[in-house]
């Protein structure tokens, strides 16, 4: 004979069973979506980081260009400030020992 018990029973544990399996499954879905998704997050941070830090090294190395021109430049003009102040000296000796107009002409142009 039919038990409706016994069926009623087997339904119901196939039933759980089923739901205990896609839940497990899909908990495990999750957590491996969650773990590849922290995976991709890292490779990106990381990316980034290594990013900034060539970017950093590039500024680095402009601001090092830049301030060795101005370093060249400062050179350049320190040289020329340098050579007017003798020339301006020596045409003031010059006129200093001989109070010739030229001597006077010139020291007067060197040391405007």
């Amino acid at each position: 004979m039919f038990s409706y018990g016994k069926l009623g029973l087997t339904i119901y544990l196939a039933l759980t069973l089923s739901s205990l399996t896609v839940g497990i499954t899909f908990k495990l879905w999750l957590e491996h979506d969650a773990r590849a998704l922290a995976a991709q997050l890292e490779a990106e941070v990381t990316a980034v980081a290594k990013e900034f830090e060539y970017q950093a090294l590039v500024a680095q190395r402009k601001n090092s260009a830049r301030q060795t021109e101005q370093n060249k430049a400062r050179a350049k003009l320190n040289a020329a400030s340098a050579q007017r102040q003798r020339t301006c000296t020596f045409w003031r000796d010059q006129y200093a020992k001989t109070r010739k107009s030229y001597d006077k002409t010139m020291m007067g142009t060197a040391c405007k």
